[in-house]
């Protein structure tokens, strides 16, 4: 009997019978395409950390969720790491005109 082989997402193989369906349950395994993502915030310095906040699963940051994070959890991530200086990424989220305008006036106040 003669066998051909056909190769899976993980690399495997499978042997088939000759006219054998491909697509057979037998013969297939169900893979997830996009699977579900968790985000977390949180800061860190030299002198200590905060708690991670996460965020419901498959959320996105966008500017508006952000800039909420910021204003619940900034405050308390300067006490906690008993720093005076904030870093962030060029995430699109962190450049946006509106977090940039707020931090110009949480500075200045």
């Amino acid at each position: 009997m003669r066998q051909r082989f056909v190769t899976g997402n993980q690399g495997g193989k499978v042997r088939l019978p000759q006219g054998a369906d491909p697509y057979h349950p037998k013969f297939t395994q169900g893979t997830v395409k996009h699977s579900d993502s968790v985000m977390v915030w949180g800061t860190f310095g030299y002198h200590g950390k905060d708690k991670l906040v996460v965020l419901p699963k498959n959320n996105t940051v966008n500017k508006e969720r952000y800039l909420e994070l910021l204003c619940d959890h900034l405050e308390d991530c300067f006490d906690a790491c008993k720093s005076e200086v904030f870093m962030q990424d060029g995430a699109p989220a962190h450049t946006a005109k509106l977090i940039k305008e707020w931090f110009e006036f949480v500075v200045v106040d």
